[in-house]
């Protein structure tokens, strides 16, 4: 059998393991949000401190809704944020997307930070 890389190790993990696989999928879906908000605020060419002002709120509010480890992404807050962007909710909320240029410059938690992965094997969070 060849080397194996990270994801595929990783990958092989979360087939063991149905438990750690619903926390990664969490984890996934908390950073594909987080990207959505940062990709469609650039795309409107905004700063966090202007699409902040927009909705307002604090600058501080924005970087840990763009931040893939933040779970607390409220209704409300995303709607104003759509709205803001002049885009349907469905698209900072759409987990399928992939937009390769915004996940690189975001790696995932999981990934970024091994103990977390072992963590959440351990804990079965």
């Amino acid at each position: 059998m060849g080397k194996k890389n990270a994801l595929e190790i990783i990958h092989s993990q979360l087939k063991k393991d149905p438990q750690l696989q619903l926390a990664y999928l969490k984890e996934k879906k908390n950073f594909q949000i987080a990207c959505n908000i940062r990709y469609y605020r650039k795309q409107a060419k905004l700063t966090q401190r202007q699409l902040a002002a927009c909705i307002k709120t604090k600058q501080s509010v924005i970087s840990r809704l763009e931040n893939a480890e933040y779970e607390g992404h409220s209704l409300t807050i995303l709607r104003k944020i759509a709205e803001a962007l002049n885009e349907p909710i469905e698209c900072l909320l759409d987990t399928k997307k992939r937009d390769y240029q915004t996940l690189v410059k975001h790696i995932p938690p999981l990934i970024r930070k091994p103990i977390s992965f072992t963590l959440l094997k351990k804990n079965r969070l």
